[in-house]
């Protein structure tokens, strides 16, 4: 998706309206996925090309998309209503990672979208 955004500023305007186009139709899934994890906190991304992704340290071999890091977030709750400690765990599950934010979408942006959640070092 950057590198078709980053031809979208073509002086010809056919070019530019023959990218922009294709743009709209390659982000729709993008956009879907941005849309779930904002409005439900749900991660739905079985490629790996959002820029949130389940933290690789908790993955588990069951294919359920539930299923890293879901066993113990139950356990994060204490008898007191201790919402610290589902924050905490919330945070470990996810984590920002920061080569996947595409072009068109601000690095600060992206990052309050990801809300608080561990970030993963560029490789």
């Amino acid at each position: 998706m950057s590198k078709i955004h980053s031809r979208t500023k073509h002086g010809d305007p056919f070019a530019r309206q023959f990218t922009n186009q294709i743009l709209e139709e390659v982000s729709k899934p993008f956009f879907h996925t941005l849309q779930r994890w904002i409005i439900s906190g749900e991660l739905h991304d079985p490629f790996n090309e959002f820029f949130v992704q389940v933290n690789p340290d908790l993955a588990t071999d069951d294919p359920s998309p539930y299923a890293a890091g879901d066993a113990g977030f139950e356990q994060g709750f204490d008898m007191g209503g201790g919402v610290a400690d589902s924050h905490h765990i919330w945070e470990k599950k996810y984590v920002f990672v920061k080569g996947m934010v595409p072009g068109f979408i601000n690095e600060d942006f992206a990052k309050k979208v990801s809300y608080l959640i561990r970030v993963v070092p560029d490789s």
